[in-house]
């Protein structure tokens, strides 16, 4: 009774926040195009649509990582197997500073190939190299950010997860509202990348604390890697396909219909992206039904798993109705027009 008490208690919290996480991973995901749509007009949002694919497979890599890690941290943590759960911890965190690196300089080394392989031109092309300027810095630091942010959450300390997004949120609008004022659309990214900056610093509070389980421990394990991404490729692989079915559009569509359609497809795009919000409900049963596996709790996992298909539902509804009514405001916030906003 007082496990199933506990559960109830615990699924709730980590629910709200798990929701509450991605709904501001959304509203970073809108901020930079609200942003640009107010202050550029609609070639900056169709400019930052161009460059939106990299920031989804820079999202995808992380994700290959930390969900994997988190899940079988908690097992660990769950089978009492101490030693192991920080020997992942520590692995993880290697393997995300390592691919914040490539991601690095692969983004410098490849920025003129992409370009030029998107069909980009015009003044689109130019606002979009000025908007790339602080990307490869900002998909490093992402990388671990997200790591970070999962294990965190992992650790149980919901709170300052839930903190760091408001930090990264908040300082992501403010600046890049600030900053696009005197730097243009370069100023949007560079808000967007100390945004990241506040919500890493927020996070790294949590190791302070006397709470804290996570211990670094120097491994690394291909074993163990593997393990890892077999955990989280599904939600990877979500974010990577997000990514390549938005560069494929909009290479057509800069081919045969002209960069008016940047900004259709950047709108259509976003309101896909909504369906991020839904990852709280996983988010939220991750850590407890590694620590339930881990205990071999059956009767726990059973009505977790029934609990998460009721919410999800509940939210697939309430989304649905959600679309259907502001579907047209959604498109002006873009910055298109009343007659623009028609089209979809």
């Amino acid at each position: 009774m007082n496990n199933e008490k506990f559960y109830r208690t615990k699924f709730r919290t980590m629910l709200l926040s798990g929701t509450f996480t991605m709904a501001m991973a959304y509203l970073m995901l809108l901020c930079d195009n609200i942003v640009a749509g107010i202050f550029i007009g609609t070639d900056g949002v169709a400019a930052i649509n161009i460059v939106s694919p990299l920031i989804s497979v820079a999202t995808s890599v992380s994700i290959c990582v930390s969900a994997g890690v988190s899940i079988l941290y908690a097992r660990a943590i769950g089978e009492m197997n101490r030693d192991r759960a920080d020997r992942l911890y520590g692995m993880g965190l290697i393997v995300s500073c390592f691919l914040a690196v490539l991601s690095l300089v692969i983004l410098f080394l490849f920025k003129e190939m992409y370009f030029k392989s998107t069909g980009a031109t015009g003044e689109i092309l130019e606002l979009a190299r000025e908007y790339y300027t602080f990307l490869p810095f900002n998909a490093a630091v992402l990388i671990i950010v997200s790591y970070i942010e999962e294990l965190v959450y992992a650790d149980g300390d919901e709170p300052l997860e839930t903190l760091s997004y408001v930090a990264q949120i908040g300082g992501n609008i403010l600046l890049s509202i600030l900053l696009a004022k005197f730097l243009g659309i370069r100023g949007i990214m560079l808000g967007t990348f100390i945004g990241n900056i506040s919500a890493l610093i927020v996070l790294l509070m949590h190791f302070l604390k006397k709470s804290n389980t996570l211990h670094f421990v120097p491994y690394f394990s291909w074993r163990s890697l593997l393990e890892c991404i077999k955990y989280s490729i599904t939600d990877g692989i979500t974010y990577l396909l997000w990514g390549l079915t938005n560069y494929v559009l909009i290479t057509y569509i800069t081919r045969h219909f002209g960069k008016e359609y940047l900004v259709v497809l950047a709108v259509v795009v976003s309101l896909i992206e909504f369906a991020v919000v839904f990852d709280g409900i996983g988010m939220a049963i991750q850590p407890l039904l590694g620590v339930y596996f881990g205990e071999k709790n059956h009767l726990l996992i059973r009505k977790l798993m029934k609990d998460a298909i009721v919410t999800a539902i509940i939210e697939g509804v309430i989304a649905a109705i959600l679309i259907f009514i502001f579907a047209a405001k959604f498109a002006r916030l873009f910055g298109y027009a009343r007659n623009n906003s028609e089209c979809f």
